[in-house]
């Protein structure tokens, strides 16, 4: 997939809809502690996480969630393009067939976990640094792949 492919596909998942609903999850027992972590519940076959997918969370409270989680993608575009939030939550990215991860240049970092994921394309900077990430990851997904 080259990257005018992947920039069309962004543009077809952006202009459709997010898919994704992200919230505080609740707690079921009756206790009134917050959780450290938001969840980001995917519908649809393609799903699409930007900063601003955030928007339905108190801002004042976004520094407490440390994770953010996505549950039920098989598809998932982060476009991680827009100022991230301080201090950067640890994206945690389990079960999914192909995540497209686009940052822009400005990120100084990205903290995220993969899982039993299938595919992963990353669009972001140019230089050495995205060479260095590319080597990175393949040897990380291979290593996964060869366990």
């Amino acid at each position: 997939m080259s990257a005018g492919t992947v920039f069309i596909l962004l543009t077809v998942f952006t202009n459709i809809s997010t898919g994704l609903d992200c919230n505080i999850p609740t707690n079921t027992d009756g206790l009134k502690i917050l959780p450290d972590y938001i969840t980001c519940i995917c519908s649809g076959i393609g799903s699409v996480f930007q900063w601003s997918s955030l928007e339905s969370i108190q801002s004042d409270l976004l520094p407490f969630f440390n994770k953010i989680i996505f549950t039920n993608c098989t598809t998932l575009v982060l476009d991680l393009l827009l100022p991230p939030p301080d201090p950067l939550p640890l994206l945690v990215l389990n079960n999914m067939e192909e995540v497209v991860i686009s940052v822009s240049m400005d990120m100084a970092s990205l903290n995220i976990s993969l899982s039993n994921v299938t595919s992963v394309q990353y669009i972001g900077q140019d230089g050495e640094d995205s060479d260095q990430l590319y080597l990175y990851l393949s040897l990380s997904l291979g290593t996964l792949c060869v366990v």
